[in-house]
């Protein structure tokens, strides 16, 4: 992805199936943070009946996380990794992140000077500073964070898995699926929004691409899997809003009616004859500006002031109503944004494309390579 999560240097044009996926997949994801984290807490006198409708509207957020690293992990699985072209990712994603982090703290400086939207004291501040300006070492946003640790891990982790074997994998990924994916519903065994979710995940689709390839083509196995998954994560849902108030199956990404869901939909772009849609491959690649925008710490109680002061009071079947819009807007403004911001880039600091990440690796990798024999003498 050039400036996206899967890339790196330029390939010839992806399969528009799988790239329209990744923006279905980010459209989950930002319909999940709307509801969780705007709507619902400003709707709070809305009926069962419609809270339920738009909670399930807003519980695919762990289909759209497993599509979105899926698809990359598919990409990378099939490909020969090295540690060159995987740094060379990180990078570019670091810069990325970096470059809305810097943006976003002075439009929130902006706005908090200006408006009532947005209130910080002076240690709120000093903190959203410093995670703005070393966005991945911090943690601000968990995704490009645990992103880059698995593409630094992600060579040795393919050697690894690859000297298992077809019998052995099978065996691991089996054994991940049933731990994990089912016997945890809850994440207290460690999975959740962090690198084990790569992981684990990379460890399933490395072996269904290597050894099963056939199987996830295979469009009845693909619709059966997003059916079966669909109808579990959604009776499940309902079943914990009407036992519990809260919950779901379909929003947590490591627990298995995801993952059939995200596994099914990806057999089905990957089967069938490829297509190839400029537009399409565009706008996915600006897919991870309106995940960016939403998680970054001061959204969200934004968004939730502004609708207050917008919709003081939602009236009956108004709240899904102004999800699917916030939903839309959101996405199409930030892609628009990050489009702009590669215009920008590419006409000032982006006019020799790599010649600073060369540099850089030119400079770094002669002394780790001689630092790693001095530790291993």
């Amino acid at each position: 992805m050039s400036e996206n999560i899967g890339g790196g240097a330029v390939k010839p044009p992806r399969n528009s199936k799988i790239e329209l996926l990744r923006i279905v997949a980010m459209l989950m994801i930002v319909a999940n943070h709307i509801v969780e984290d705007v709507v619902q807490p400003s709707a709070i006198e809305i009926g069962f009946g419609e809270r339920m409708i738009v909670t399930l509207f807003g519980k695919f957020g762990g289909v759209g996380d497993d599509l979105f690293f899926g698809i990359t992990a598919w990409y990378l699985s099939a490909g020969r990794p090295r540690i060159r072209s995987n740094v060379r990712r990180a990078w570019t994603l670091e810069r990325q992140v970096l470059c809305y982090g810097i943006v976003f703290l002075l439009c929130t400086m902006v706005v908090s000077s200006s408006s009532d939207f947005i209130s910080l004291d002076g240690k709120s501040v000093i903190k959203l500073a410093i995670t703005s300006f070393i966005p991945t070492l911090t943690s601000l946003w968990w995704f490009p964070t645990c992103y880059i640790i698995f593409l630094l891990i992600h060579p040795y982790l393919n050697m690894a898995l690859k000297s298992l074997g077809r019998k052995r994998h099978t065996e691991l990924a089996a054994i991940s699926f049933l731990v994990w994916g089912v016997l945890d519903p809850t994440g207290r065994l460690g999975m959740g929004w962090n690198i084990l979710l790569f992981l684990f995940e990379y460890v399933l689709l490395s072996c269904i691409s290597w050894y099963y390839r056939d199987l996830i083509s295979d469009k009845r196995l693909s619709w059966s899997l997003i059916v079966s998954g669909f109808l579990i994560g959604v009776i499940g849902t309902i079943g914990l809003q009407v036992l519990l108030g809260s919950g779901s199956l379909l929003n947590h990404p490591g627990y298995f009616p995801a993952l059939l869901m995200a596994f099914g939909a990806l057999g089905l772009s990957l089967s069938g004859t490829k297509r190839h849609i400029r537009l399409v491959n565009g706008i996915a690649r600006l897919t991870f500006a309106p995940y960016l925008f939403l998680l970054y710490p001061t959204t969200a109680p934004a968004l939730r002031q502004i609708l207050k002061t917008a919709i003081p009071e939602f009236a009956p079947g108004e709240t899904l109503g102004v999800a699917l819009l916030l939903t839309l807007v959101v996405f199409c403004v930030m892609i628009m944004v990050d489009s702009l911001r590669l215009r920008i880039f590419n006409l000032t600091l982006g006019r020799h494309p790599g010649v600073v990440f060369q540099k850089v690796w030119d400079f770094v990798e002669p002394k780790a390579d001689r630092l790693g024999r001095r530790i291993s003498q």
